[in-house]
């Protein structure tokens, strides 16, 4: 059996600002009581003001403390595509996204519905 690893506290702060521009078009749905669809394109920037994320110091059982450090966070774009649509009680979103960070990207995707009773 592995000895318990212990963790220490650690303190990290960051402070960032995002500004992001989102443009759609309606492919459906120009009658109030229709179903609609909507495309949208969202893009924009992260940018870090100012933090850090502190060093990690653990260590197994009663052993010797290591430190991990980490990487320094850079700013970077992030960007998503979106389809949203519907009828009268049902609704869905769609959705992939992206994020580029230190020198690496992210990606992610969201599903959603919504049921009006």
């Amino acid at each position: 059996m592995l000895p318990a690893i212990t963790v220490r506290s650690r303190s990290s702060k960051e402070t960032a600002v995002n500004a992001l521009l989102s443009v759609g078009y309606d492919l459906l749905g120009l009658e109030p009581d229709a179903g609609w669809l909507r495309v949208e394109l969202e893009g924009g920037r992260r940018q870090l003001l100012s933090g850090s994320v502190g060093k990690t110091t653990a260590s197994f059982g009663d052993g010797n403390p290591f430190t991990l450090t980490p990487e320094d966070r850079t700013s970077g774009w992030r960007g998503g595509l979106r389809f949203v649509g519907g009828g009268s009680s049902l609704s869905f979103v769609a959705e992939a996204n992206a994020e580029q960070q230190q020198d690496e990207v992210s990606l992610g995707g969201r599903l959603g519905v919504t049921l009006d009773f």
